[in-house]
């Protein structure tokens, strides 16, 4: 009976979503029908409620979002983002590797919802495009995420280390092959792009463009310094890089004011409340559980358990450290054989779960880059899916391959 309730939310939720049912709304909703649903009690609802204002982590990654959005404002402003973009265009006239390296230089700055400093930047090198807002999308999604396999920054991989007890080197060199594939599967968002009328430049010293590009990236090195070199809290870092620029650039302030988007923060604010919520009515319900031990007791082979718990748990939280710290407890005997620990198994887990993230309506970066471009989730989807399936067909071969 529950994991039909469970299929029947799941079904709910995704049709809301095709019909593109405000975003707020269908993660709010789908947190009361997980805890009325599975646990039959209206208080318990308002006790995740209440659990989720209290969460620290919650104001953190609403301010974090919230500080990043003013953040990329007054770069637009200020005309930092397009110094940056115009320099990158003298260097290289490829636009197709200048909208694969700006969001792939802001994956180094692992932070929830960081795609949405990148994608202004990706809009201002397809502005002269014939590109759809579905593929500026993913350029900016795709290529944000490629370093999540291999860099001992994120809390993904941190956890999965840490769960398992395997050595950091030893899990990034067995991760690798999925950060080249995933590099490489990206060309599918690029392959075709081309500029309608392609732009002349001024021709400027080498020296010139490189102290350009300085000038416009300082501002995201400063915060990507900051928090992984002296591992400083993001909203700390951002504060400090806002407060610099802003006496630096105190000129712009009255033009800043003048069109700061109330509506958009507010909206900005309730989706990612809206996000921890769903996260923590998920957990809090027991609906996290169900789907594992239908498997677990229908007899379903290894392999597709270690795929598919995880995969699932990447579903419905959009979080890669959340997908590992759900799925992993659950699938550590399959990780573990008499042999010791299985290499294949742990790589193709970890990429299981992270293809539930890429694919999560409530990944924070997708949620935030979809609504950016404002792009149509059927569509974003149909070009979304087959990258993934080329990472987990990679992950799957590493399976064998490792074992």
């Amino acid at each position: 009976m529950q994991i039909i309730l469970f299929i029947l939310i799941i079904a709910v939720l995704t049709f809301l979503l095709i019909k593109k049912v405000n975003l707020q709304f269908v993660f709010i909703l789908g947190s009361f029908l997980f805890v009325i649903l599975f646990k039959r009690n209206v208080s318990l609802f308002i006790d995740v409620l209440l659990i989720t204002l209290r969460n620290s982590k919650t104001w953190q990654l609403i301010g974090a979002v919230l500080l990043m959005l003013l953040f990329n404002d007054i770069l637009r402003k200020t005309e930092r983002l397009q110094l940056l973009i115009d320099s990158l265009k003298e260097l290289s006239k490829s636009v197709k590797l200048i909208s694969a390296i700006i969001p792939a230089l802001v994956g180094f700055l692992p932070m929830l919802g960081g795609a949405i400093i990148s994608a202004p930047l990706v809009e201002e090198v397809l502005d002269n495009c014939d590109v759809t807002n579905e593929k500026k999308t993913l350029i900016n999604y795709w290529y944000r995420h490629v370093w999540e396999y291999t860099l001992p920054l994120y809390p993904g991989i941190i956890l999965t280390s840490g769960l398992l007890n395997i050595n950091f080197s030893t899990l990034i060199l067995y991760n690798i092959p999925l950060t080249l594939l995933a590099i490489s599967a990206g060309v599918l968002f690029l392959f075709d792009l081309k500029r309608k009328n392609p732009k002349t430049f001024s021709k400027k010293s080498k020296k010139r463009i490189f102290l350009n590009l300085f000038i416009g990236l300082s501002p995201i090195l400063a915060v990507i310094i900051g928090v992984t070199i002296f591992k400083i809290n993001i909203i700390i870092v951002l504060a400090i890089v806002i407060t610099a620029l802003l006496i630096l650039f105190k000129d712009y302030i009255p033009e800043i004011h003048r069109d700061f988007d109330y509506k958009k923060y507010l909206s900005m604010l309730v989706l990612v409340f809206g996000l921890m919520l769903f996260k923590d009515s998920f957990i809090e319900s027991g609906a996290v559980n169900i789907l594992p031990e239908y498997l677990i007791s229908n007899n379903v082979p290894n392999i597709i358990i270690i795929a598919l718990i995880p995969l699932v748990a990447g579903l419905m939280t959009g979080i890669t450290h959340a997908a590992v710290g759900i799925s992993f407890p659950i699938i550590m005997p399959f990780l573990f054989p008499e042999t010791g620990i299985n290499m294949g198994s742990v790589v193709l887990a970890f990429m299981a779960g992270f293809a539930g993230v890429l694919l999560s309506p409530v990944h924070v970066c997708l949620a935030i880059t979809k609504d950016y471009f404002k792009a149509d989730s059927k569509k974003l989807y149909k070009l979304l899916f087959p990258a993934v399936l080329i990472m987990l067909a990679g992950a799957f071969s590493l399976y064998f391959l490792y074992q």
